[in-house]
């Protein structure tokens, strides 16, 4: 974004609010491994974020819907279907 609204305020605002985070290192310390799943609706998924909605993909590319829905079920991350997919939920259901 090249600028902000009401005269970049809230811009420069931002601007500074980050310039104050600083990261700390910590070097040699023992890594004890990671774990990013988290529950959703009562399903467990392996990470914390999905595939977000995009209104009629199918007419970028044959069958996008289902292609995404199977990649979602396969890496285990939620899949949203969009409100004006080119796959009816039914069809999508079908694939998990």
């Amino acid at each position: 974004m090249e600028g902000g609204c009401n005269d970049d305020v809230d811009l420069a605002r931002n601007k500074s609010d980050l310039q104050e985070v600083q990261l700390m290192q910590q070097y040699l310390k023992k890594f004890g491994g990671h774990d990013m799943r988290v529950n959703l609706f009562g399903h467990q998924y392996d990470a914390p974020f999905g595939i977000a909605p995009i209104g009629m993909q199918g007419l970028i590319w044959p069958h996008s819907p289902e292609i995404r829905a199977k990649a979602a079920l396969k890496n285990n991350i939620p899949y949203i279907l969009s409100t004006v997919s080119a796959s009816s939920i039914e069809r999508i259901a079908e694939l998990s």
